[in-house]
């Protein structure tokens, strides 16, 4: 079901990444709600910070959950300094326009397309 690309950029992050790294992946409504993205912390065997895939339940655990989605949402929209709030170690971007915003927050380490991904800078 991925699509060439896609296999790409899993197996890019599954060879070039600690397995304890830390992606967050680009808010979209294909991320958020499609197959293979729902199923991409298990394809890529990284964990990944934010998903619609785990909504908690708990009320404490929707509250914590829904701050990490504005703040996802608030990353990719370029605000490199909120980044330091969470651990993350990697941005995958599906736009090359968002590609441009965050590449600011870290050094662009691959792309494929309109995919990249960026390390991000530890300061």
């Amino acid at each position: 079901m991925l699509t060439p690309n896609e296999r790409e950029l899993v197996a890019w992050l599954r060879g070039n990444t600690p397995p304890d790294a830390t992606v967050v992946i680009e808010p979209t409504a294909q991320t958020d709600w499609t197959v293979p993205w729902l199923a991409f912390e298990r394809l890529i065997n990284r964990p990944t910070l934010v998903s619609f895939k785990f909504v908690p339940t708990q009320k404490a655990d929707i509250a914590r959950w829904y701050r990490l989605v504005r703040w996802r949402k608030a990353v990719f929209e370029g605000d490199c300094g909120r980044i330091s709030e969470h651990p993350a170690d990697y941005l995958v971007t599906l736009n090359v326009a968002t590609l441009a915003r965050v590449a600011v927050c870290g050094d662009i380490v691959w792309t494929n397309g309109t995919y990249g991904v960026v390390r991000i800078a530890r300061f």
